[in-house]
């Protein structure tokens, strides 16, 4: 396939110009016919190994992918730029000489293709084992890393998304300003020449004074037909928006397409002077002041912008790990705490409890659980191999799980005598703590209160299940339940939770 210029805007819209590597391409009014376009303007000749295209000192210059260059090497796909025409560039990378003189017989071709098939295998092969990797070391974090990874992520999607819609919102706004400070140049241009335009004084013409203006790269006063008369050795090429202020008398600029639009460095405005004409009666315009201006602020003020967003970035991921870490923190507190709260543990065929994986939080829990199932399970040993002395462990057991208990807790054995109780239950109920190894009835004040506990622990002695009851006394009823400890399927004491 040959190489093609194919014009996508301009007079020539849909017409192709050929490139040949033998002869060179010249762009200028012979094939690009506008005043946009210098007589040699461009050319584009092939080096063996591509082409390129070179700038011929034209007025306007080009631009390959809307960046002004002198010389630059062109593929397909690229986008030229030459005055009001836009080419677009078709055809296959060409080959060089040197590959041109090589042979390729089938057979290398077929197993280029073989080879190429193989690397692209490897390649999928090598993606999906990377991915099955990541995947596994996802699975075998911790739930908090789980957590903490999702919020980062959160955080950085919505940090940018966020951050880059407030920069593009300034970066309009502040083009806006500058664009109004641009305008009042240009008319500051205009106005300061009126009076030599209109005496056509080209040698006191002063298009220098607003150069130094922040912004301002070219200032020129044009005459009626839009031609440059200051500076005086100056020359523009005629373009859309000098042919549209000559041609409706009104002020114009591109700045909003090539700028804002586009990203172009600069822009270029042109206003009317206007002057009365008292034999007409009317206002007349004797030339243009026009402008060549580049936002240089703007472009700082966005790249500081743009270093703040990043800054920000890594302050906000910073606080997200430090609320992480002090919720984790929180929740390895408020696991201790449950640990430090169970104070109970039914011995027999339990033996331990299983870490839950990826949940290191109830860690101290379970470590707390199976201590008191090994303290338990010891203590089974122990009643079997001396057992008249069942009643003095479980008292000692249950005084020590009791110690920091802050419900009002009763232990009592399936001879309903006292064992322990903690040390805020005589505030629920008319009860002496202090008379160990007592019956019931013995240590409970209220009649009534102990009635209802002897009907609860017979029913609790024949039961394997907790029993929630109210219990009625003289003045009160209270709610209490009932737990059995069993131990080698027999009912050995009687815990109640008030």
């Amino acid at each position: 396939m040959t190489w093609k210029l194919k014009c996508s805007d301009g007079p020539l819209r849909g017409e192709s110009l050929e490139l040949s590597t033998e002869l060179p391409l010249v762009l200028g009014r012979d094939n690009l016919p506008s005043k946009t376009v210098s007589r040699a303007h461009a050319r584009i000749e092939f080096d063996g190994a591509s082409f390129r295209i070179f700038d011929l000192q034209s007025s306007n210059g080009i631009r390959v992918n809307r960046s002004k260059v002198d010389s630059a090497e062109i593929h397909p796909g690229d986008l030229l730029q030459i005055g009001e025409f836009s080419f677009l560039v078709e055809g296959d990378e060409p080959k060089s000489q040197e590959q041109e003189r090589t042979p390729s017989p089938a057979s290398i071709s077929k197993s280029n293709v073989q080879v190429t098939k193989t690397a692209q295998e490897k390649i999928k092969e090598k993606s999906r084992a990377a991915i099955g990797q990541i995947r596994e070391k996802i699975r075998g974090l911790d739930v908090s890393q789980k957590v903490l990874g999702l919020l980062m992520l959160m955080g950085l999607i919505g940090h940018w998304i966020v951050s880059t819609s407030l920069i593009e919102d300034a970066r309009v706004s502040l083009l806006d300003e500058s664009y109004g400070v641009a305008k009042e140049v240009v008319r500051t241009l205009g106005d300061r020449n009126r009076a030599q335009l209109k005496e056509s004084s080209a040698i006191l013409l002063d298009c220098n004074f607003v150069r130094k203006t922040p912004g301002v790269v070219e200032a020129y006063v044009l005459d009626g037909q839009g031609q440059v008369v200051c500076p005086v050795s100056s020359s523009l090429e005629e373009d859309s928006i000098t042919r549209g202020a000559v041609m409706h008398g009104e002020e114009m600029d591109n700045c909003f397409l090539r700028v804002t639009q586009h990203g172009l460095p600069t822009c270029d405005l042109i206003f009317p002077v206007r002057d009365w004409n008292s034999e007409k009666s009317q206002f007349e315009t004797i030339g243009f002041s026009r402008l060549e201006f580049r936002p240089a602020k703007v472009e700082i003020a966005v790249q500081n912008l743009r270093s703040i967003r990043l800054k920000t970035l890594f302050l906000s991921l910073a606080l997200l790990l430090i609320v992480w870490w002090l919720l984790r923190v929180w929740l390895a507190r408020a696991a201790q705490n449950v640990a430090e709260g169970i104070h109970m543990a039914v011995s027999g065929n339990l033996q331990s409890l299983e870490k839950i994986e990826s949940f290191a939080a109830l860690d101290p829990v379970i470590e707390e659980v199976n201590r008191l199932i090994a303290k338990g399970n010891q203590g089974v040993k122990e009643v079997q191999a001396a057992e008249a002395h069942e009643a003095s462990f479980l008292q000692s057991l249950f005084l020590q799980v009791l110690l920091l208990e802050e419900r009002p807790v009763l232990v009592v054995d399936r001879e309903n005598l006292f064992l322990a109780a903690t040390g805020n239950l005589a505030t629920v109920v008319p009860i002496d703590v202090n008379v160990l190894n007592a019956h019931i009835t013995d240590i409970v004040a209220d009649t009534h209160l102990q009635t209802e506990l002897m009907t609860l622990l017979n029913d609790l002695s024949v039961s394997d299940r907790v029993i929630d009851r109210a219990l009625t006394m003289s003045d009160r009823v209270i709610q209490v339940r009932a737990l059995p400890l069993i131990l080698n399927d027999t009912y050995v004491a009687a815990v109640l939770v008030f």
